[in-house]
């Protein structure tokens, strides 16, 4: 048999991935999984996990790269990936960071990779209300109070921004805590209580034992 059919993962067009747990590679596979897919059920011997515009665009702000996912994937997969997968995934995480949020003497600015992206923002009504006046080649000022907003619009259009902008440092602000805000309620003791009692009871009982009757 091939080696590959002893392998913990099977990818799917759909971008779902079905992971099986009673494998050996099953933790690695898992652990790499989560970088860049959402899970979605867990049944006990297959788990169903998506890659989804989210998911890889997260993985993508975190460093995780397309080329380092296709990699993870044809390590655990049991049958080779399609290309049409592969497309797609590289596609959505390769978006990220094509558009950034940067900060320059107190101004906040959209900067695309080049002016053909430039130009497909500003025909986007839902990003461009944000722009304060034209776009200069690949960049144009934003408004700081909607940074959030076109972040979710740049988002809803394929284009997740790579924010670089940082935050300004607040003022401090010196509290103290009530000790009596930390103690465990009364329910919440009585619970832990209950639990406690409940186990005890359960680990004093012994197994009864059987006998079995012989032919």
């Amino acid at each position: 048999m091939n080696e590959d059919m002893y392998r913990p993962l099977i990818v799917q067009s759909d971008m779902t991935l079905l992971l099986e747990t009673n494998n050996a590679s099953y933790e690695s596979a898992r652990d790499e999984l989560s970088a860049f897919a959402e899970m979605e059920k867990s049944p006990e011997y297959v788990h169903t996990y998506k890659m989804t515009p989210i998911s890889l665009w997260n993985a993508a702000s975190a460093g995780v790269k397309s080329a380092d996912i296709v990699a993870s994937l044809e390590k655990y997969s049991k049958y080779p990936i399609s290309e049409t997968v592969v497309a797609r995934l590289k596609q959505i995480s390769d978006r990220y960071g094509k558009v950034r949020i940067l900060m320059e003497h107190g101004d906040l600015f959209l900067e695309a990779d080049d002016k053909y992206i430039m130009a497909q923002l500003c025909v986007e009504k839902s990003v461009i209300k944000f722009f304060i006046g034209a776009p200069q080649k690949n960049r144009v000022k934003i408004d700081p109070v909607f940074r959030g907003h076109i972040k979710q619009a740049l988002m809803n259009i394929q284009f997740p921004p790579e924010d670089l902008a940082g935050y300004a440092v607040g003022k401090g602000m010196e509290f103290n805590i009530n000790d009596d805000a930390l103690r465990p309620r009364d329910y919440q003791m009585a619970a832990v209580s209950q639990g406690n009692r409940i186990e005890n009871k359960q680990g004093s009982k012994k197994p009864a034992s059987s006998k079995g009757n012989h032919v």
